[in-house]
């Protein structure tokens, strides 16, 4: 009797697992997307990024697929410390991803202060595109050429004057990865808006730094003239301007955004949107957009991406010992 009744509950165990195995609930990837999917960034409505997340937010919807929706979500705020302090304490479901800017490197070698880790905080999905910074000139400046700009400043060191939209930022540490390898000091002025391009025409500035879509209509109404492009080969559709590296061998600033969500992410689910990422950034329409604003489509592996990050991050600190910055 008694071996009967065992037998009989092991057979009730082996029912009960092979029930659970057939009913058990799907995975959080089978059942993802669960409603709309926020895409976070840290700037304004209107600004370079939020355009960019506009344009990637339907075709990725569409590569997603299960009638995705994303959503635009933009929260402003210390130059994207506000949004980026955020990610980590949002659930890793795949509902919410952050569009993130190159800067984010930036602000890591350079402000003490901020509570978030980039490296720990962060799961990394896939670049989305990349551009170069360009140095500007006035037409008639004296400067032809970038070494003869590096000359001037070697002669007469925290005299030549160049202005950046901010301290700290990738623009302003671009000119100090320039002043770093060539033992040169410049005197930086940050400007707000588009007074810096003003005072330059003007002669009241030497140089100043932009990004090429930020500088586009004034040097084709030949206001301005492009210096060089901080690439490390000429830009394509600039193929007339110089590369930095042409006069300093080896430099090179592309700075890029980026698509995240929390470290927490499962990694069925990153790379299930890295894959709709690289598809939606193979669209032509798409890239064609992101071109039309000044850079290029650029996809990555997570794993790229993440090299990419501890690259920056390695790079800027050396300069920011070089040029004694920190927030």
């Amino acid at each position: 009797m008694e071996m009967q009744t065992n037998r009989r509950q092991a057979i009730s165990s082996i029912a009960g697992l092979a029930a659970a195995a057939i009913y058990s609930p799907p995975s959080l990837a089978q059942v993802w997307p669960n409603g709309p999917i926020k895409m976070i960034h840290g700037y304004a409505a209107g600004s370079t990024p939020d355009i960019l997340a506009r344009q990637i937010a339907p075709v990725l919807s569409e590569k997603i697929g299960s009638n995705a929706s994303i959503l635009i979500d933009p929260r402003p705020g210390g130059g994207e410390r506000l949004a980026a302090s955020q990610i980590g304490k949002i659930p890793g479901d795949g509902q919410s991803i952050y569009l993130m800017t190159g800067g984010l490197t930036v602000i890591t070698a350079t402000d003490k202060s901020i509570t978030f880790d980039l490296l720990k905080d962060f799961s990394f999905i896939s670049l989305l595109n990349q551009y170069p910074f360009m140095f500007l000139v006035a037409p008639n400046s004296p400067f032809k050429t970038l070494g003869d700009l590096i000359d001037a400043a070697k002669k007469n060191p925290g005299k030549i004057s160049y202005s950046t939209s901010g301290i700290a930022n990738t623009l302003h540490m671009t000119v100090e990865l320039l002043s770093f390898m060539q033992g040169i000091s410049m005197h930086h002025i940050p400007y707000k808006g588009t007074n810096a391009f003003t005072d330059l025409i003007g002669g009241i500035l030497d140089m100043s730094v932009s990004t090429p879509s930020g500088a586009q209509a004034l040097i084709r109404s030949g206001r301005m003239r492009p210096l060089c492009v901080t690439s490390s080969k000429r830009w394509p559709g600039l193929e007339d301007v110089p590369a930095v590296s042409e006069t300093v061998p080896g430099f090179e600033v592309v700075t890029w955004s980026a698509l995240v969500a929390p470290s927490t992410l499962p990694l069925s689910l990153r790379d299930r949107i890295n894959k709709a990422t690289v598809e939606a950034l193979q669209v032509p329409e798409l890239a064609g957009k992101i071109e039309a604003g000044g850079s290029q489509a650029k996809h990555s592996s997570p794993d790229e991406l993440r090299n990419r990050v501890m690259t920056d991050i390695a790079k800027w600190k050396k300069v920011a010992e070089f040029a004694k910055i920190e927030i």
